[in-house]
Parts: structure tokens; C-alpha cells; sequence
């Protein structure tokens, strides 16, 4: 996925999101990759571990006082970001392969955020082999 983000208007604790899971699996269990980008201009993914809970999975740092453009790929169990073409983060998904079918914007705790240029691309289908 791609985009582009701003933010005005940031409180403490305010971040801009970028969420990903799959559909419900039953009894509530899913799996959920969340992108935040904070006004201090560090930029993190983390897992849904339940119950609202999150656990970080790697952490890198960003321009907060520009308009930035967003590069995320998820392929297979390899995750990466690109902001404003350098790479911030290489990790491994802890939940595995997972097909991601859906996709939220938000924002949280106080912050107004701008998102632009929405771009998203199925890599499903592609030949991967690690």
C-alpha cells in the first residue's frame, strides 16, 4: 500500500494509523498489522495481541514536518516500510503469512491527520520464493 500523510493539530500521545487484517476467522480471532506514525516523528508497526492491546514490532523515524509519502509491503512473512524512498524498517510478521483483506486510515488521541493518494496493490499472486 501507499500514501501520502500530514498531520495538524497534534496532542500528546496523537498518531496517525494505518491498519491491516484479515477478515474474522471466528470467535473474534483475527489477525491485525497496525502502522503509527507519531508527531515525534518516529514511525512503528505493531501486531493486535487482544483486547485492544499492541505489540511493537519495530520502530523507525520519519520528517514530521512534511507532507510524507508511505511505501508499505507485506510479503508473506516479511514486512517493510519506505518513507519518502528510504527504507525505515525491515521485519518479520510474527503472525505469519496472512492474506490482509482489509484496510483503515485513522487517526487517534487528539491529532487530525491527511491522508492522500491512496494506492494499494495485491501481491497474491506473485511468485515468491524465499
Amino acid at each position: 500500500v501507499e500514501f501520502e500523510f500530514r498531520f495538524w493539530d497534534a496532542e500528546e500521545g496523537g498518531h496517525c494509523v494505518f491498519e491491516t487484517s484479515d477478515t474474522d476467522a471466528g470467535e473474534g480471532d483475527y489477525k491485525t498489522l497496525s502502522y503509527a506514525f507519531f508527531p515525534n516523528g518516529q514511525a512503528s508497526p505493531s501486531r493486535h495481541v487482544g483486547s485492544g492491546m499492541h505489540e511493537e514490532i519495530a520502530m523507525g523515524l520519519y520528517d514530521e514536518t512534511i507532507t510524507n509519502t508511505v511505501t508499505l509491503i507485506i510479503l508473506g512473512d516479511q514486512i517493510a516500510a519506505v518513507i519518502n524512498g528510504k527504507s525505515v524498517w525491515p521485519a518479520f510478521n510474527p503472525e505469519g503469512r496472512v492474506a490482509y483483506e482489509y484496510q483503515a486510515l485513522s487517526a487517534n488521541a487528539g491529532i487530525v491527520c491527511e491522508y492522500d493518494n491512496y494506492k494499494l496493490w495485491d501481491l497474491s499472486g506473485l511468485d515468491y520464493n524465499p
